[in-house]
């Protein structure tokens, strides 16, 4: 594969560890989706053992993603109500306000439903912010598990390839 190629394929990856943050795109399917079409142009047990790893990153990644995040939101127990208002507003937030839209309408739907739910805006925005804050964390275990992912493909690249 060529340099340009490889730079190209790069970059894929980084669209990907963009993905993860602001979640337009499957970021860690498409990192691993890349790595894949990589290691079926280059070829090679290397290129095949250095995909195996990066998918064994995103797995871990992904698993680690929704444990850590989900005891300290069943710790918050939130109710149906909360979560549905959550995903109707993030479905209304990606049509009306362009990429950063599906985050506030979910925010928004999060608030709405703990302020229905503790009936004052010091209780609801305190419940807010601790799921923000445990949403973060699933966001930035994922994100360190694309970056580890994507710096060793890079770094192996680099030095073998």
């Amino acid at each position: 594969m060529t340099t340009l190629g490889q730079v190209v394929l790069g970059l894929l990856m980084a669209v990907g560890l963009v993905g993860i943050v602001l979640p337009v795109i499957p970021g860690l399917v498409l990192i691993v989706g890349v790595a894949i079409f990589w290691a079926s142009q280059v070829g090679g047990v290397g290129a095949w053992v250095l995909v195996g790893f990066m998918a064994v990153v995103a797995a871990i990644g992904t698993w680690v993603k929704y444990q850590v995040p989900g005891r300290e939101l069943a710790a918050l127990d939130l109710s149906a109500a909360t979560w549905v208002l959550a995903a109707v507003g993030g479905i209304i937030g990606f049509f009306v306000v362009p990429v950063v839209g599906l985050l506030l309408g979910a925010v928004l739907g999060v608030y709405l439903g703990q302020r229905r739910d503790h009936g004052t805006h010091a209780a609801a925005w305190d419940s807010t912010r601790r799921v923000l804050n445990g949403v973060g964390k699933g966001i930035a275990i994922e994100f360190a598990a694309g970056f580890v992912a994507v710096a060793t493909w890079v770094a192996v690249v680099v030095v073998c390839f």
